[in-house]
């Protein structure tokens, strides 16, 4: 009888780990610099950023103009509502944590919307191509 008797709370069923054992593990990862960096909505919105800045710089380069402005509306209207969101979470509190089975929906809806964007992105560029001499603005 080393151990003190427990609380059935301070238990986490799925894994026979204690709370305080959880919450000590949870406390030495996050103190990695990659993870502090990673799961922040600051660097969502910097990874955000980045890869708008790519999708961009390739529209510009490699669609007509009218591909070009429908681009550049998509990428306007995708940042008012990353603009939204983000007064949104100043003004709301946190949403409740999800369930196990919560989370394993929300990670293949994600999936499906996140490929599902790529190929509307790539079909546009692949469908897309100006001739050499032209320019975007133009």
């Amino acid at each position: 009888m080393d151990e003190p008797v427990l609380a059935l709370s301070e238990w986490s069923a799925e894994s026979g780990v204690r709370r305080d054992q959880r919450a000590r593990i949870g406390l030495l990862m996050s103190r990695s610099p990659m993870r502090t960096r990673r799961h922040t909505y600051t660097g969502y919105s910097i990874g955000c950023a980045g890869v708008w800045g790519v999708i961009l710089l390739l529209g510009r380069r490699r669609l007509d103009s009218q591909s070009w402005n429908t681009l550049r509306l998509v990428c306007s209207g995708w940042w008012m509502g990353w603009t939204s969101a983000t007064i949104a979470r100043i003004g709301y509190p946190p949403p409740k944590q999800l369930t196990a089975a919560g989370e394993k929906r929300l990670r293949i809806i994600s999936i499906v919307l996140i490929a599902l964007g790529l190929a509307s992105t790539f079909r546009m560029f692949a469908a897309s191509k100006r001739s050499p001499g032209s320019t975007a603005g133009a």
